[in-house]
């Protein structure tokens, strides 16, 4: 009597990830990983995409985007105050008084946020990112996802060197908002296996709807100082 036929291997998976830097900051160190993820996210952000694991570490990510939306925040907070110093040289004296004390106020405040930016990040990384993948699930993006939640979770996380764009004058902030955006679409095509298309109808799909509740208030409102000065 023959032997059962076992049943055959399940097929390889045609995305093979090594993990990035970061993922493999046991084996880097934590610094050289730091640095080395840092350098692949802006020079080859579709290779760091590439790498990147699906899901298995929460943590790593989150300890990621805090310390390099901190050290973005830090830098930023310096130039403006190296800007306002520099400023203050060229005021009359009592203008120099009156600013000089704005200004202290104004460090105490930098340093108050800087205390509070983890906090903060956390948990407005852990709402965008829920956001996005309520978006993603609604356009049809998480069909051969294999990630789940972690895996915008992790889009969110690794998208944060877009911060770093912060530390520009002036046209930083936009820079860093283009860049997020385009980071982010990479990144969930990437993670959740998943077309360009859907991936930018899942990021833009939120900041249509809330441009639509503005709207609809916006009307509402008018509608309703129209009627209170049509009863006058």
């Amino acid at each position: 009597m023959s032997e059962p036929l076992s049943p055959p291997p399940p097929p390889a998976d045609p995305i093979a990830r090594s993990g990035n830097p970061w993922d493999r900051r046991v084996q880097l160190g934590w610094v050289k990983a730091l640095v080395e993820c840092v350098r692949v996210f802006v020079l080859q952000p579709g290779r760091a995409w590439a790498q990147t694991l699906e899901k298995g570490d929460v943590a790593g990510p989150l300890i990621y985007a805090l310390i390099v939306g901190w050290i973005s925040a830090a830098i930023g907070i310096l130039w403006q105050v190296l800007f306002g110093s520099w400023m203050l040289a060229y005021l009359p004296g009592n203008l120099q008084q009156e600013i000089g004390g704005y200004l202290v106020h104004t460090w105490v405040g930098f340093l108050a946020q800087l205390l509070l930016l983890p906090f903060y990040m956390i948990l407005s990384l852990l709402f965008l990112s829920l956001i996005i993948h309520v978006s993603m699930l609604l356009v049809g993006g998480l069909q051969k996802s294999r990630a789940g939640f972690e895996g915008t979770l992790r889009v969110g996380a690794f998208s944060t060197v877009s911060n770093l764009a912060n530390v520009i004058p002036i046209v930083g902030g936009i820079i860093a908002l283009v860049w997020s955006l385009v980071l982010g679409i990479m990144g969930l095509v990437s993670l959740h296996r998943t077309t360009t298309g859907r991936a930018t109808a899942a990021v833009f799909l939120p900041m249509l709807l809330c441009c639509l509740c503005i709207l609809v208030v916006a009307v509402f409102a008018g509608a309703m100082v129209a009627n209170l000065f049509s009863q006058n």
